[in-house]
């Protein structure tokens, strides 16, 4: 891997954090209007878990797999796409539910990519 990729992953990483901070906002929106303690907000906030892989990064939350971000451009898929789980060690790769680089393409939620 050389310094562009390793650079690149950061960008990644720096956006996958971003990510993480919007899906705790709106899981904290959705609870106060559903009425859940804030108990179950703070097992939420401190149940992620960041596993970078050599193609995608998995983002975990509770045991469960919330989605997969793409570190690399392939043949389908660019980087930073937003990928839906396909199971806890695959992504769907069927089609992006948006991508981090691109404002506005993709509205975090917290129930899932």
């Amino acid at each position: 891997m050389n310094l562009e990729q390793v650079e690149k992953n950061y960008e990644v990483e720096d956006k996958v954090c971003i990510l993480i901070d919007q899906l705790k906002d709106n899981f904290r929106i959705w609870a106060g209007s559903c009425g859940v303690g804030q108990k179950q907000v703070d097992e939420f906030n401190t149940g992620f878990d960041v596993r970078p892989g050599n193609k995608y990064i998995k983002i975990i939350n509770r045991g469960g797999v919330w989605g997969f971000i793409c570190l690399y451009d392939d043949h389908k898929f660019k980087r930073g796409d937003v990928l839906k789980a396909a199971s806890y060690n695959q992504p769907a790769r069927n089609f992006a539910r948006g991508n981090l680089f691109k404002r506005g393409s993709y509205k975090a939620n917290w129930s899932g990519a």
